[in-house]
């Protein structure tokens, strides 16, 4: 894939190459970890979840060699979905995936890359103070899903 055809795919790896914390001489890594707070069942998220795997391994990111992904479902119950945003945190997560109100709610330490930034003006929906400056660890970037970025 010569372009990120996955909305705001390619702002979420800068993301997670500045929450990735360096390793000193001798250490051992710790793989960056991602953790997805998904609101639908896993049979809905099936074919997204497919998409973005794909996205990551196009971009030479493969789950257990050199990411961890951690995927949390909430069946479409907005309680359940409010608990395994709780649940990733306390997982030291190294970036957020989900939606961008309620993880911007839940934590103003850890960076959060969110599809639902495409529907609308993060600005004035109140999700970030700016676009140039959005604040918290939320990127304020808005990215269509259709639209190729160049690499």
């Amino acid at each position: 894939m010569g372009a990120c055809r996955l909305g705001g795919w390619c702002l979420f790896f800068l993301v997670l190459a500045f929450a990735a914390p360096g390793a000193s001489a001798g250490e051992t890594r710790k793989l960056p970890t991602i953790g997805l707070a998904i609101p639908v069942d896993p049979t809905a998220d099936a074919p997204f979840q497919k998409a973005f795997r794909d996205g990551l391994r196009d971009l030479g990111w493969v789950d257990g060699r050199n990411v961890t992904l951690i995927v949390r479902y909430a069946n479409g119950d907005p309680a359940k979905y409010r608990e395994i945003i709780r649940e990733l945190i306390a997982l030291h997560v190294d970036v957020l995936w989900g939606e961008a109100r309620e993880l911007k709610e839940a934590t103003t330490t850890i960076p959060i890359v969110s599809p639902t930034m495409d529907f609308g003006d993060p600005v004035r929906t109140g999700l970030v103070a700016s676009l140039a400056r959005p604040g918290a660890k939320l990127p304020a970037r808005r990215v269509n899903a259709t639209t190729p970025i160049p690499n």
